[in-house]
């Protein structure tokens, strides 16, 4: 159905017949700038307010399915797909990291956050990876890993499948 704004009073929705490249949608965050990006099953839209932005394949982005989105604290914006693995975006250049040139082992990306030491954590089909600009570390304590935030005392939460013979749970790790 896309997107619904509640301001206080009134209730707006976006969809792919006013901007939305998609009307499912799987992630949204908001710059420091105020644009709101969402991540989608076709793309990425981002809205200014005003003006909508597409962003595919044909942009850079590394696979259209965008499951996952997090801004750094430069400003980049990363888009975990299915698919397709992470890429990044600067404002003009796209960068990917996949299974390809990369230890992101699994292409299938569901959840992105950053430690206060700017280091990249990815929730994947296959486990937590950490990327702390120059290498990988790969963590496979669990697979399915679909969400992910650290604590103010630097513990890493994930919400996960795979445990132990396809269950469900929590899990906490110390980084």
């Amino acid at each position: 159905g896309g997107v619904s704004r509640f301001d206080g009073v009134d209730w707006s929705t976006y969809d792919a017949n006013n901007g939305l490249i998609s009307n499912v949608v799987n992630a949204i965050a908001i710059d420091g700038t105020g644009n709101k990006w969402f991540g989608t099953w076709a793309g990425v839209s981002k809205f200014d307010g005003t003006n909508w932005t597409t962003f595919t394949t044909s942009e850079g982005l590394a696979h259209n399915f965008v499951r996952a989105i997090a801004i750094d604290n430069l400003g980049n914006k990363w888009f975990g797909t299915l698919g397709g693995g992470v890429s990044e975006f600067d404002g003009t250049n796209w960068t990917t990291y996949d299974n390809s040139d990369y230890e992101l082992f699994g292409n299938n990306v569901h959840a992105i956050v950053f430690d206060s030491l700017n280091n990249k954590w990815f929730g994947t089909s296959n486990g937590v990876f950490k990327f702390n600009g120059t290498s990988w570390t790969y963590h496979h304590w669990a697979i399915g890993i679909y969400s992910i935030v650290i604590d103010t005392d630097g513990n890493i939460w994930c919400g996960l499948e795979g445990l132990t013979g396809g269950d469900y749970g929590l899990a906490k790790f110390d980084g």
